[in-house]
């Protein structure tokens, strides 16, 4: 137990095969205490956290739904264990960590320019004049459209159309700061 009196985990470790994975040991006790933390950590919508696997001393499905609930990929009883199922389960959720990150890009980023796309320009947008106002500051948005671009993509094709969003894309990445948001709203 923590100095807060909530259970803790009896082990947290990366796996030795598979170091982005975390498994958790437990033992008996108050299961919501024990996950409330993992909860926290879970919620972050910027990157995927590492996934992580519950390991506890006894059956309860319970605390295998709450684990779910929670973020956990697997749940998997101590006694009922075997180097196969661990590395199984090891495989599975990395698989889905890595199928959902890849669903995360997808709804965050312009596939062609790599740039951010509108839904997240939106967001961040909104977030950023929030705080901008909430601190007295100034906010600069500045936009960009490409006269009589449909001249490109008819004259020399689509691919050569393709090139020059990406130069573009790719000029104005390294012409911005790293916490400068720059995405792509058109077509």
């Amino acid at each position: 137990q923590s100095q807060t009196g909530e259970t803790q985990p009896n082990e947290v470790a990366p796996d030795a095969f598979h170091p982005d994975i975390q498994i958790l040991c437990h033992g008996d006790g108050d299961a919501d205490p024990l996950l409330a933390p993992i909860a926290v950590v879970s919620d972050q919508d910027t990157e995927l956290p590492p996934p992580f696997i519950v390991v506890g001393t006894r059956s309860d499905s319970a605390l295998d739904k709450l684990a779910l609930q929670r973020g956990a990929a697997d749940y998997l009883v101590a006694d009922d264990l075997s180097p196969e199922t661990l590395d199984r389960a090891v495989r599975y959720a990395m698989q889905r960590h890595e199928a959902a990150g890849a669903m995360t890009k997808l709804a965050m980023y312009d596939e062609l320019t790599g740039l951010y796309n509108r839904r997240y320009f939106e967001k961040a947008l909104a977030e950023y004049i929030s705080g901008f106002s909430k601190a007295g500051a100034h906010l600069c948005l500045l936009t960009l459209d490409i006269d009589h671009f449909k001249i490109v993509n008819d004259t020399h094709g689509h691919d050569a159309g393709d090139i020059v969003l990406k130069k573009l894309a790719s000029t104005l990445k390294g012409l911005t700061r790293d916490h400068d948001v720059v995405a792509r709203t058109g077509g």
